[in-house]
């Protein structure tokens, strides 16, 4: 850890429940950030979608992982509400 930054995300204390997942955040910059700007992402999203594929994607996990891994460049862990983790490979196909 090096001020309010936590280079391994496993010990990070900077997390957040969405949509019944816990996101985890190496620092509380990149938790805040989220939190500020995760629904209009998911909602700037779903217009492309909608006005490029004429698809309107009701699942807005998805678009979650896809902000998370934009913002958090020192790691990936995503739990499940029952602590099962998510591999990003799963999700985003990565």
């Amino acid at each position: 850890m090096y001020g309010d930054i936590y280079y391994n995300i496993e010990k990070s204390p900077h997390h957040f429940v969405y949509c019944d997942y816990d996101f985890y955040f190496s620092s509380s910059l990149n938790l805040n950030k989220f939190l500020k700007n995760v629904d209009s992402y998911i909602e700037v999203e779903q217009d492309k979608l909608k006005s490029r594929y004429k698809v309107k994607l009701t699942d807005n996990i998805v678009l979650a992982f896809s902000y998370y891994r934009k913002i958090e460049k020192r790691g990936f862990k995503v739990l499940t509400h029952t602590g099962q983790r998510i591999k990003l490979k799963d999700v985003l196909g990565e």
